[in-house]
């Protein structure tokens, strides 16, 4: 003969378990730090755009600017009568600017004529293969498409014959990420020519 084995489940209030109200307590707080994390990684995501954006202009400002100044620094004095760069022929002067000073116009060292500006949102060169500015080529960007430039300005001091100065250029430069709202930056140097200003 077999014998039954009845299987007994005990029921006492000695267990041990969590009730209704411990588990809402601790997904309400679980909740509220997850919140505060994720508010805390989407802030630092924010900052670091902002800071990669701003590092971006810097590069560009300063690509643009160190452009400018290597052939500004190296800047001859337009004294042939065939040129028409820096103004009529013959006029001995180093630099030409227009009126608002947003235009900068120079024979290089290798005694072509240069034009630095800004057009549209960029700031640009034009070459020319002569003396000549009615010869100045195509417009070629120094700033990339992801940048704005606000506003761009050239000052020349000591640039006239007999002010026995060397000539000075100041450039102000303002440019702006495409950021919303946008992130502006603000540079200026001034830079002195290389080749003395000799009367001639």
């Amino acid at each position: 003969m077999t014998k039954n084995k009845a299987i007994k489940i005990n029921f006492s209030d000695d267990s041990k378990g969590f009730t209704l109200l411990e588990l809402l307590v601790a997904i309400v707080v679980f909740s509220i730090i997850t919140i505060a994390f994720i508010g805390l990684f989407i802030s630092a995501m924010t900052q670091q755009r902002k800071i990669l954006n701003l590092n971006n202009l810097l590069n560009s400002a300063s690509y643009g600017l160190e452009y400018m100044d290597r052939s500004i620094r190296m800047a001859r004095k337009d004294a042939s009568a065939n040129s028409d760069c820096v103004g009529v022929a013959g006029y001995k002067y180093n630099y030409s600017t227009s009126t608002p000073a947003t235009v900068i116009r120079f024979l290089n060292y290798d005694n072509k004529c240069i034009e630095f500006s800004k057009q549209g949102d960029q700031l640009v060169v034009r070459r020319s293969t002569s003396t000549r500015r009615s010869e100045l080529g195509v417009a070629e960007a120094l700033t990339p498409a992801d940048s704005v430039v606000k506003s761009v300005s050239f000052n020349v001091s000591g640039d006239g014959q007999a002010d026995q100065k060397q000539p000075k250029i100041t450039i102000n430069l303002i440019m702006d990420t495409k950021d919303t709202p946008p992130q502006e930056l603000i540079f200026q140097t001034t830079i002195c020519q290389r080749n003395p200003n000799i009367v001639q």
